[in-house]
């Protein structure tokens, strides 16, 4: 959960927007590190409740703002271990960039994923538009099963319509070994 004006939701915005680079590299080793760690804990559980053993490819959402290489492509590609042989960049940003709906035109990719399990990473959802649309594209280009998984969901704790969620979201304790799936513990793998 990345809640407006506090550090996770920080982190998410300034390691690819600070104006300064020792800033956007401490917070892309920071985020790094938490998805490494939820990787090596959960990915399994996302490949089973997709039905799926594992996932042939790992890919990103691209920036719909032009980053290049965006900095969660480049973590998934060099920094995490767990991810770095099976990282492709599948897609690029189409001509209709949309506005927050799902459209599978929002994103294009030239790849023949046929018969693949495609694991999907994104960094913030808001709206959710941006990863389903690029889930759809994926889809469309042959992936079996697609999972998305994203760094933080975004929140305003100020917003009328997410107040109730907030302060569920807020009651319950974080641990890492505890599935967000299943809501089981598990011990790693």
């Amino acid at each position: 959960m990345a809640f407006a004006g506090e550090q996770f939701a920080d982190d998410l915005h300034q390691y690819k927007r600070s104006p300064r680079e020792a800033v956007r590299k401490e917070k892309q080793r920071r985020l790094a590190a938490v998805l490494a760690n939820y990787l090596r804990t959960h990915e399994r559980c996302v490949a089973a409740a997709c039905g799926v053993p594992h996932f042939d490819v790992v890919t990103s959402v691209p920036s719909t703002r032009g980053l290049d290489p965006h900095p969660l492509s480049t973590m998934l590609s060099r920094t995490i271990g767990q991810t770095s042989q099976r990282y492709r960049d599948l897609l690029r940003v189409g001509a209709n960039r949309g506005n927050r709906v799902l459209d599978p035109d929002r994103f294009d990719t030239d790849d023949d994923l046929t018969g693949l399990q495609v694991l999907l990473v994104d960094d913030t959802w808001t709206t959710g538009a941006n990863a389903q649309s690029a889930a759809a594209r994926l889809r469309l280009a042959g992936a079996e099963r697609v999972a998305v998984i994203v760094l933080g969901r975004w929140f305003d704790a100020d917003h009328p319509p997410a107040s109730s969620y907030v302060s569920e979201a807020r009651s319950e304790l974080f641990d890492w070994l505890t599935c967000c799936l299943d809501r089981s513990p598990h011990g790693g793998f």
